[in-house]
């Protein structure tokens, strides 16, 4: 079966409501350093604005840092400080992906206490803890897992389904209820 980036790409159903997507060719894009951008030829004209999520035929590409009037740049999935929360879809253990600045076609997925099974193959998917993307959104797949002496963490390293090599077009999420959303987590950190 093929795998799809957002559930029902095509009818998102009750996501429909929440998210919007709008269709960019990538213009610029880096792979090989250790904080990794890539450009697009849509801007503030076509509503994209900052910290929007970006996804690929495969899912996850990365999240808008700046816009211009007619493109914009976002931090790509191969970037030192991405921020993008995961989980492992088969048992909902979640945990930030770290890029690790070397291969452009692995990251790492870091937190994953010892007591969590993780196996090879395991699918790793958007965990939904944030506003950029919807929650599974497909990451990759688990290629090597071990577990360090004395650590309480895995070390889990994720093949990335999108090839970052190769990116043509891509889909830029707007979150509809973005903006609500970040006002209710700023009023619970108020507390």
């Amino acid at each position: 079966a093929g795998l799809t980036p957002v559930p029902e790409r095509d009818s998102l159903g009750e996501l429909n409501a929440q998210y919007k997507l709008i269709t960019a060719e990538v213009t610029n894009n880096s792979t090989d350093r250790p904080n990794n951008y890539i450009y697009f030829n849509k801007g503030r004209r076509d509503g994209i604005q900052k910290d929007m999520g970006v996804i690929g035929d495969n899912g996850v590409i990365g999240i808008i840092v700046k816009v211009k009037e007619n493109y914009s740049k976002a931090i790509s999935l191969l970037h030192k400080r991405n921020f993008i929360s995961a989980m492992i879809k088969r048992t909902g253990a979640f945990g930030p992906i770290k890029w690790i600045g070397s291969n452009p076609r692995y990251v790492n997925l870091a937190d994953i206490p010892k007591h969590n099974k993780v196996v090879v193959g395991d699918t790793i998917v958007t965990s939904g803890y944030s506003t950029h993307f919807p929650k599974g959104v497909l990451i990759g797949v688990v290629e090597e897992t071990n577990l360090p002496g004395g650590s309480n963490f895995h070390d889990i390293k994720v093949a990335l389904s999108n090839d970052f090599s190769s990116l043509d077009y891509v889909e830029i999420i707007e979150n509809l209820r973005q903006a609500e959303q970040l006002e209710l987590e700023r009023e619970v950190t108020d507390e």
